[in-house]
Parts: C-alpha cells; structure tokens; sequence
C-alpha cells in the first residue's frame, strides 16, 4: 500500500502549480475555434479555480461601435452568430426576402436608435447603416438594453443582476461603464441553453465572454496581483485544477482495481463468479407480462389462405410427404365453421379459373376442405408425422468434418420408428423399455409396463393422442430444446401451456392456449409466484393436469470434490426449487379444492428421482401428484447439442441410438396416453430413452476414440488436399495460397431507385375487352411516392417491414442520413494516397462498403422506428415528465430585482397595486412583487416514458439538401414535405421539377397537401413559448398554419398555378388529399396533383392524446414487458391505444392519358365498400352489358350525320358507359364500382390496407 500511496501523492504533487495565464505579447491564447459560434465552450476546457484576475486600465473605456449594436440586434432576430452577419450586407439581403423579418428588425432599430434611423434602411448595408447612424454610441439603446435584461432574468441566477453583472466585470476586469455594456450586449446573442446553476457558473460564463470580446475588438488582457479574492490568496497562489484531481481519483481507483483483479488471477479466483450466480436467483414472474394466445381460428385462415396464394402464384414452397401431411394435419386440429366457409368460397372461385396454376390450387383446396371437414367435430390429436432421421458425418476430399441428417433405413414412418425401438440393444433389452419399482427401492425391467407402452405408442403413431380439456406446466422449453417438442404435441392435441407465439401459430390446435409468462426456477419467489397465478381466480384459475419441469444445466466435468457457486445454483435449480413447486401445487390444490384430481409430473432423468418414490417427502404429497418420466438419452437438435451431427454419428457406429427432438418429444408424450397414465397415477412409472447406452466410463471412452480416429483421418485428407494444391501451384507458378483465395471479390453497394418494367402490347393482350371502356383523361396514375419517416424513407422502411434487416445499401443509407458517415474524395492519411469513399464522421477513418452494416446496425436499430422518444423531440429536461405553470398568490414582499424601465411598467401595469417599482441610481429599475400578487411557477407531472415513431436519430434536412439558412426559417413539419415531395418527384422520373412545364402548362399542375396542426414546433412557439416571454419569430404565425406547408412547396418546388388545395382531415388528412388531387384530375382541373400530408411532434398533443386514452400508456405497455413496437397492435384483444408519429408521405398523380409513356403507371382508389345492388345495378356492373349498351347508343348517334353535337353527344355516352356508369346505379357502393370500371370484382383484390387506431372502441 505504500507504493499506492506514493503514487497518488506524486499525482497530487504534479497538479500542484503556481497558476499563470498564457499570454503572447499580452493576449490571452484563446482557442482559434470555438466549440460552437459565439458560445464559450464552457464544459470542454475546465479552468483551474480561482481564475487568475486580468484588468484593464478604465482609462481605456471607449464608446460602443454602433456597427456592433447593428450586427447584435440582427444576429438576435435571425437566431444566428454575430460573426456570422456579414456587415457588408443589407437587412434586405440578410432575412432572404422574408418581409415580416425585415419590417420587425428595422422596427427594433427604430426602437434602438430613435429618430436617427434614415429612410429605407433595410436597403442599406449595415457599414453603411452604421456611419449615418455615427460610428459609435456612448450607451446601449432601449432595444439593446432589453436585450440584455432579458439574458439576464431567462438564463441568469435570481440574485445575479444587472448590478452585480456590471461590479464583476468592474472589479475583475477594469472594464469601464461602455465597455461592460459592450460584453453584455454581445453576451446577449450567445446566451445559454438554459439557465445557469448559480452565481458560480455565471461568472465562469461571463468570463468565457469577456474573452471573446477582447479577442473580437483585439484588447490586450493583463495579469495583475491587486485584485486578490478577499481569502488573500494572490496570484501565484497554490491552488488544484478539480478535473485533474478528479482524473487523478480514477485513476487510482483503477490501478488498485487492476492490481486486485491480477492477484485473483494469479490465485485461479473468478471474482465475478460469485455475483454470476446471485444474478441466476433473481426474480422475474410478473403476471402483468404474461402473454396469452388463443386465436387458432385467425392462423388456419391465414395459413390456408398463404398455402394456395403460394401455388397460384407459383411460388409453392417444396415439401416432402412428412411435412405435407404434417400441414395438412394441423389444419385439420384448426377446423372451424369460418374456415370451412373460407374454402368453399376459394373453391367457388378456382373452379371459374383457367390454367395449370389455378388447377393445382383448386386441387389442394378441395383437398384442404374435405379434411377439414371430416375432422370438424372429432377432438385435436397430437401425431408425430416427421420422418424418422439419423446423423451422418463425413470427412470431405478438403479434411473438413461435415455433419448432417439423413433418413433413417427401413423407417419411413414413426410406426416404422416404434416397431425399431423394440428390437434388443447390447445389454438384452429393448431399446426403449421401462422399470417397475420394487421392495428395496431397486428398478427391474418391466415386460408388462414396457408392452402397454409400446402398444400407447404404437395406437399414438396410428390415431394420434388427444389432450382435450388439459393443462399443463412446462419450464425450460428452450428454443432448440427437448421441450420444444413436448410443446408443440400438447399444443396440437388441445392443451393450455406456455410457449412462444410462432410456435402457437404453427401448432395451437382447436381450443388450445397459449400463456407465456417470464419465470426463473432458480427463484423460490418465482416457484410461489407461478404457482399461486396458475391456481387462483385472480390469475389463470387452472388446475394442472401435467407438470413438465425440462431445465438443464450443463455441468461439465464438475464433481463432490468441485462444488461452485454454479453446482448450487444448478441444485437448486433442478431438485430444492422443483421440491418447491410440487409442495406449491399441492397446497394450491388443497386451497382451490381440487384433491380429488391428482397430477402427473413427468421428470427428466436426473440422479435423485429414482429415490424420490421413497422419500418421507413424496408421501406427504403422493395423494395429490403422481411421478412418470424417463431416462433421456442421447438427444439431437438441442440448444446444448447443436451442429454436433458428427460426434452423434460416432455414437451411432457404437450400436447406440440416438433421437431426434421430435422423437424424444414422441417417447415422453406416449407417457401421457391415457393408459400410461393410468399406471402412472398407482405407482410412480420410469422409462428408459437411453437407447442402449453402455455404462458411462466405457461409453466415453469408445466415443473419445471413434472421435480421435475420425480427426484423424480428417487430418490425413487435409495434408492431401495441401500437397495436391502445392503440386499444381508449382506447376503453374502460382502460391498455394492462391488456391483458397481465388474468385474472392469485395462486395459494393448497389444504391437504385427501381422502377416496374414497361409491359409490351402482346403482355397486355389479355386486357384487349377493356379497350374504349375507360376515358384516359379521366384516369388517375400514381407515378412515384416519398417519405420522411421513422426509417428515413419508405423503401428503408420496406426493407425492415417485410425482411426484418437491413441490406448493405439500407444500412449505408441510413448511416449517410444519420450522420455517421460522410462521403470523402482526396488525399486521405490512412490509406496513404487518393480515397474515395466513405468515412466514419467522428474518427475521419475510412469505411468499406461491406464494413457499414456490421459496425454501424446495431446502433442504427436502436436509434431507428418506434422506440422511446429522445429528449430533443420531447423538448422537455426529462423525457418521463410534462412541465405546467401553477398560478400561486404569494403572502410576503418578494425581494425586489432589476430590470428596464419599460419592463417595470410592463409588471406595473399588469399588477396594479401587488407591485412596487423604482428607478435606481444608475438608471436601472427594481421591481417587487407584494404581499397578494400573483405569480406563475412552473411545476412537472410525471408522465412516464413517451414512445413515438420517430425519425432517425441525427436526421439533418441539410444534409438531404434544404440549405441551411433556409432549413433555420422553416418549421420541421415543412422540411419532411419538402423532402418528401422532392423523392416522389425522383421515383417519378423528375430530377427537376420544371422538368414537368416542359409537358404541361403552369396552369395545369397543382398540389393537394395538409396537415393536422400544421407547423407543430411553431404552434408552441406562437402559444407557449410566446406566453412565457420567450425568445420567438416574428414570423412564427405563418409557419404555424396549414396552408404555409403547400405555401412552401410552391414557392421553393413548382411555381404551380393550378389547383392549391390545403387540407386537414385529423388522421385521414392524407387520403382527403389525394382524394382530392384525384378529384382535380377527373374533373380536367389539373394534369398533374402532389398529394399528402405531414405532421411534427410535439408534448403538448402527446399529452393531450394521452389523456383522451387514444395513445396506449407507454409505462403501461413497458411494465407489461412490451417492446416500444409492439405497443400499437389494433389487431389483438389486449390493444389500448395507438402510438404517435411524425414525417410526411407525399406522391405525384396524373392522368393516365399524360403518362402512358411513364415506367410506372398504376391506378389509385379511394372508396368504401357500402352497397345493395338491385337487379339493374348487377348489369351495369357487367362490363360486356355496358360496352353493348354503348355500342347501341353510339350506332344510333352515327344516323345523325352532320349534326355538330354528335361528337360531343358520343365523348359523354363513352364516359356515361365508362367511367361514371355507376351515377346511373340506384345502390352501387363506391368499390364495386371502381373494380366494375376494370371488370374486375372482390376476388381480384390481391392486398388491402386498413386503418386500425388500436383503440378499444375499434
């Protein structure tokens, strides 16, 4: 410990210095880049404390230059950087041609410089401006002074006033009355983010101001000694920078971290071991995170429905006669009355259908139907209908070992599997055989038990087994797993227990249920926590019928002699806790009063339960529960076992069979048959699945040297496989090397926009019956689509929705959009030459293409879609809590504070008498709130953690093209739109969009587009923030409003002068806009329309939503163990509520006529499906009736040759048999019509959308 101690006092001593500023000629070195324009870096470079005094003479106090007030008061209003207003410039040119801007800053120079202002400064470059306004002022005006005021009450401390601001600077710097002013008025076009903690960090913060002002007018700082704090400490006082005491407390604490942990090390101690295994026994059952399934009926739909979707569209998944009949089975489990009508409506339909495709597709219903039907009131039956398998390795020509599953000789079926298991293995007995207990507690083989097991196997392989009406328990059903098995024949033979929802989508049978719960057995909470929630009214109300505990713990090589920390917990696992919970079930029994139905627990092998028959325990409890189970042997395809095909052929070769996990799963299952059980329930019943395993030391052994000779031989076959790739590389001079990495290529991103292909005339021949039905002109095509959203675009977000990852160019994608990397074209360090590529932002490090995904998904995932929302679109300290202001009365003079006197009578006005104000020597005035005023304090509810879809974390509208400048005057609703728009152009075609007036009139092209609220970050500018007296816009009313988002579009897209339609339908916004962009379009109004909407986000609606109940309650949802995306499901039982998100969707539409020509044509219908046809309604929906009607009428309109209305007369009987045939429809619903128009009807629909609210009224 002395050389620790001596260590940190030597790190002590290092930081021990006498402080010094740095000068050069006098001049502080202030970093030549700042953090942020105009923003000390306060938090980047920690300063020693106290900071060394600089003075300077106030002999040098000079006026203010009027150019810097000017370049304030603008770099106020257009919330930029002083340093970044351009004094060359004009007003006019500065706000970018935004008139209210220009109108209110030339109103706060008036305010600022009185009458002095000359007429039309806003013309005027401000170096101009500032020598006919005079060089320099002798004090701040009104304007400048408010500015100033204001920085003070919104970010400083209460007691840091005017006053007190201007003595710090006196006595620390020497700055005279107009210099003071001049750091404050430039302070105020930097002000914080927030307020300052205390007079502490407001000094810190002043002084970081003061030198930037000397830096920006070139004033020289100088040390001085008299300006000592009142403790007498001087300047060369010793004195300990707190961060480097700090740096040097961590790094103690690790070097003493590191020493510890290599003396463990050195003494073979795993100091995590022990806080391992107590993380093994914490508790985790929560009832509230339980889920349920029971919607078999919703999976034979959909599961039927994708079976003959798949062969009409010859995409038929290939499948051997098991897998066949194993489908086929479990559609047969899920018969209903609804399916069954599901599929003669499918077959009414195929049977009208020509082609091979349609033929097969009919066949396979038909057959669907007719199993389905003869099962429809017979009970679900669990049947293994797997091909019996066994492992085969191989030692390949290259000496790799390859493992791998074939079928089994002379088993075809699982019949053929049983009547294999009968035959005698190397100690005389069956294969599969089973014990009886006898005096003594030894276990004989059984011939009796082993023949009535054989026969419930045997009449299972046949006709299945039902478990109509049972409950069961099944702990550590791994995926991978023994268990798993075991679940899927419970489910399929209608029975209640816990899995996975896949797995019930696959196998949960007519009346079975599925209850997953989180649970750790290592947890005696979570025995009794389960158990009283399976049993009581509250919880399940269940009374189970089978208890299945499968956890295995893999204890390798562990013995008497090396019990851990883990060996406990593996214990207590499998036997103390299992002891628990039959205890549990019995006591549970007993209070439900369910003691005269006994349960069957059915046990793994393990070293105990062959005793457990004998114990004192079982008796006590033996009248309540009863034992079966089995030997298991050795097991494939288990989480423990996986890709090991080769060590289980070995065993194989030693005459021992091994099982699948469908075959265990088999063996343990025709334990439950109802004679087996009968037995089970008279004494306890063990099986032996051990396949003729030897005993274990000569078991091992045989294995270990199979094991070695085929790693041998393996070996021997790579050394060939080497010396024939040396023969050939020697022969033509080429590197052995060459052999293993030839034809290696380094894959790219491909980035595209992918368009649908042009069909020719012969491919569209088949559409020839609706030639001269349709009007062209009155046609809607949707050319292209964009969006702003949660995956950054729709193709980003397709990728995810239909495959679940992203590809290469998805991830590169929205890594670019996300700020993560950037593109780089030049001489780059770490390559030593010309790259071009990609980079990583923070590190400036090249990336591959092929790199992106693996180092940049992970992030990407979790900052991408809904997820919790992040504190900067909360707009909140805390994203768990909603601030509001509470309207107090206070019952004492409040100390009096300084402020303008304009503000003065601002509160004075607004207080009456509650108030007292006063001028104070210096010119400023106090103001003090008395006894019976009323003030505002904020407060803040806990809300809990909001959940949104949100847009990409790092998503920059800049880097997507909107100039910055530009993007700053914007609200964000506008940015989505203008970025959406612009893509919808792109997939279009159109990478300009006054490519389109090369086609169109200006007069013809338009935009239908809207919005719920508008600008959303305006709106709460313009209410609260402007309430609250904030820092706000000027123009913050316009970019509130709705029509400002098409306003936008016009003004920086499309110079359209046709139809501008904004629009507000709440959620239905979107589809009222493209209903009327198509509208437009039919009526002639317009050729081409825009069409969508966009939202922002923010916690003001969240909150109101949240309170009407629409939104789900994201706390809720979290503590139910939900993930933020699956909180909105409108399609379960158990949804509460939609979730909120924000972006745009935007698409271009025109007529058909105009875009015959284009890559992708498509037709977009708006419409409800309302309607009673009567009889004359069902001919005008047959096409061939209108066409001959048309027909009819246009012969008769040809007799009247040389009347100039004729044609006229025949567009409108084209269109009246056409297009609008349904106005002549006494009961047409909107649908059938727009299907009829094609000659099309319901079954031609291939996919529909919904819009499911998640609510629960819906």
């Amino acid at each position: 410990m002395g050389k620790l101690l001596f260590y940190m006092q030597e790190e002590i001593r290092m930081m021990c210095t006498t402080v010094q500023p740095r000068t050069t000629n006098g001049i502080p070195n202030i970093p030549e880049k700042l953090s942020s324009p105009g923003i000390p870096a306060l938090e980047e470079q920690p300063s020693p404390l106290p900071i060394t005094p600089t003075t300077i003479s106030t002999d040098n106090d000079v006026p203010i230059p009027t150019i810097d007030i000017l370049r304030t008061i603008v770099s106020h209003k257009l919330a930029k950087s002083i340093f970044e207003i351009n004094p060359g410039m004009s007003i006019k040119g500065l706000v970018a041609g935004k008139s209210i801007v220009q109108n209110e800053l030339v109103g706060a120079l008036q305010k600022e410089f009185s009458k002095r202002m000359p007429d039309y400064a806003e013309e005027w470059s401000l170096e101009e401006l500032a020598i006919k306004l005079g060089s320099t002022m002798d004090s701040l005006g009104k304007y400048s002074q408010l500015l100033v005021i204001n920085l003070l009450t919104s970010k400083f401390p209460s007691r840091f006033t005017l006053s007190v601001a201007r003595s710090y600077l006196m006595d620390k710097y020497g700055l005279g009355p107009r210099r003071q002013e001049a750091v404050l008025s430039l302070s105020a076009t930097m002000e914080p983010s927030s307020r300052l903690a205390d007079e502490d960090a407001a000094k810190i913060w002043l002084d970081s101001a003061v030198q930037i002002y000397a830096r920006h007018v070139g004033l020289p700082l100088t040390a001085t000694a008299k300006n000592s704090d009142n403790n007498g400490m001087s300047a060369g006082s010793i004195v300990i920078n707190s961060a480097e005491f700090d740096r040097a407390q961590r790094n103690q604490k690790n070097l003493i971290l590191e020493q510890v942990e290599t003396l463990a090390r050195y003494a073979g101690l795993d100091m995590r071991q022990g806080a391992r295994s107590a993380e093994k026994y914490q508790m985790m059952f929560d009832a509230n995170k339980a889920r349920h399934y029971d919607s078999y009926w919703n999976w034979a739909r959909q599961d039927t429905f994708e079976w003959i979707s798949g062969i009409l569209s010859g995409e038929e998944p290939s499948m051997d006669r098991g897998t066949y009949m194993k489908r086929i089975h479990m559609l047969k489990n899920r018969s209903n009355p609804g399916l069954l009508l599901m599929l003669q409506a499918l077959i009414s339909t195929l049977q009208t259908a020509d082609g091979l495709l349609a033929h097969r597709a009919l066949e396979q219903a038909e057959t669907i139907y007719a199993e389905c039907k003869e099962s429809e009131n017979s009970a679900p039956v669990y049947k293994e209908l797997s091909t019996p398998m066994r492992p085969y390795a191989e030692v390949t020509s290259k000496g790799d070992i390859v493992g791998s599953e074939i079928p089994r000789e002379g088993e075809h079926s699982i019949y053929d599997y049983v009547q294999n298991m009968k035959r005698t293995s190397n100690d005389g007995l069956p294969l599969l055989h089973m014990y009886e207990q006898q005096t003594g507690n030894t276990w004989p083989y059984s011939k009796a038990n082993s023949e009535e097991y054989f026969k419930s196997m045997e009449e299972a392989a046949i006709n299945g087994i039902s478990f109509e009406g049972k409950c069961a328990l099944v702990t550590g059903c791994g995926m991978g797993s023994i268990g798993l098995g075991l679940v899927e024949g419970l489910l399929s033979g209608w029975c209640k227990v816990r899995f996975f929802e896949e797995m019930y989508r696959k196998f949960g049978s007519r009346g079975s249920q599925l209850v997953l719960v989180p649970f750790n057995q290592a947890s005696s909470c979570d025995v009794e926590a389960l158990i009283q929630y399976i049993y009581d009214s509250d919880g399940l109300g269940w009374d189970l019928d089978y208890i299945a505990p499968l956890a295995v713990f893999p204890e390798c090589g562990m013995d008497a002699e090396n019990i851990d920390s883990y060996s406990e917990l593996t214990t207590r696992t499998l036997l103390t806790n299992l002891l628990q919970m039959i205890g549990q079930i019995k006591a549970a029994k007993v209070k439900s009063g369910n003691t005269l139905h006994t349960s069957l627990l059915v046990l793994p092998h393990s070293t105990n339960q062959w005793l457990m028959g004998s114990d004192g325990m079982y008796v006590s409890w033996s009248e309540y529960i009863s034992i079966t189970g089995g030997e298991i042997g050795c097991t494939r395809s288990t989480y423990m076992s996986s890709d090991e095909a080769n060590i289980f052929a070995c065993i194989e070769e030693m005459g021992i069979c091994t099982f699948s996990h469908e075959e265990m799963s088999f063996n343990i299952l025709c334990l439950l048959s109802q004679q087996m059980e009968d037995i089970a329930h008279d004494y306890p019943l063990i099986g032996n699945f051990n396949g003729g395993m030897m005993s274990i030391d000569s078991f091992r052994n045989t294995l270990l040297d199979r094991r070695l000779i085929r790693m041998a031989d393996a070996s021997i076959m790579r050394r060939m496989h080497y010396d024939v790739c040396t023969a050939i590389s020697i022969e033509q001079k080429d590197s052995p090397i060459y052999m293993t990495h030839a034809n290696k290529t380094i894959p790219r991103a491909q980035h595209r926009i992918d368009s649908l292909s042009i069909k020719s005339y012969k491919q569209l021949d088949h559409l020839r019956y609706l030639e001269g039905m349709v009007d062209l002109d009155k046609i809607v095509v949707v050319t292209g689509f964009g969006e702003v959203g949660a995956f950054g675009n729709a193709a980003l977000r397709w990728e995810q929705e239909a495959h679940g990852v992203f590809s290469m160019e998805g991830c590169i994608e929205l890594a670019w959009m996300m700020g993560l990397i950037k593109r780089f074209s030049g001489d780059h360090p770490g390559t030593r030459g010309h790259y071009i590529g990609w980079v990583d932002t923070k590190t400036q490090e090249p990336v591959h293409d092929r790199d992106v995904k693996a180092k940049y998904e992970p992030y990407i995932l979790e900052h991408t879609g809904i997820r919790v929302v992040e504190p900067e679109v909360w707009g909140e300290d805390a994203v768990d809590m909603k601030s509001f202001m509470r309207e107090l009365q206070i019952d004492q003079d409040m100390p009096p504070f300084e402020t303008s006197a304009e503000e003065a009578a601002h509160f004075r006005r607004a207080n009456g008498e509650k108030v007292d104000t006063w001028e104070n020597p210096d010119g400023t005035w106090s103001v003090r709130f008395l006894k019976g005023a009323v003030v505002h304090v904020p407060k803040a509810t806990e809300y809990g953690p909001a959940v949104a879809s949100q847009l990409p974390t790092g998503w920059d509208s800049t880097r997507l093209g909107i100039p910055k400048d530009l993007a700053q005057n914007m609200d964000r609703v506008n940015h989505y739109m203008l970025i959406a728009a612009m893509e919808a152009l792109l997939r279009s075609g159109i990478t300009d969009p006054y490519e389109l007036y090369q086609y169109f009139h200006v007069s013809k092209v338009g935009h239908a587009v809207g919005s719920c609220y508008g600008g959303t970050q305006s709106n709460v500018n313009m209410i609260r923030n402007r309430y609250l007296d904030k820092g706000v816009s000027s123009d913050v009313f316009i970019e509130s409003t709705i029509n400002n988002i098409s306003a936008w579009l016009n003004r920086l897209l499309f110079s359209a002068s046709g139809p501008l339609k904004p629009t507000v339908g709440a959620c239905a916004t979107s589809a009222i806009a493209l209903d009327l962009a198509a509208e437009s379009i039919i009526l002639g109004k317009a050729d081409v329309m825009i069409a969508g909407a966009g939202e922002g986000f923010a916690n003001d609606t969240a909150y109101e939503f949240n309170v009407m109940s629409a939104t789900a309650s994201a706390s809720n949802e979290l503590r139910k163990g939900r993930v933020p995306q699956e909180i909105s499901r409108p399609c379960t039982s158990t949804r509460c509520g939609f979730t909120e998100g924000y972006g745009s969707a935007m698409s271009a539409t025109a007529t058909d006529k105009s875009t015959r020509n284009n890559t992708a044509p498509g037709q977009g219908i708006l419409s409800i499906g309302r309607g009673n046809p009567t009889p004359s309604d069902h001919q005008l929906l047959d096409i061939n009736f209108r066409r001959q009607m048309r027909d009819q009428q246009l012969a008769a309109l040809d007799t009247l040759a040389g009347c100039h209305m004729v044609d006229k007369m025949k567009n409108r009987m084209k269109s009246a048999w056409g297009n609008d045939f349904y106005k002549m429809g006494k009961s047409i619903s909107p649908l059938h019509a727009a299907l009829a128009t094609w000659g099309l009807d319901a079954d031609d629909i291939g996919l529909s959308s919904f819009h499911g609210t998640s609510t629960g009224a819906e």
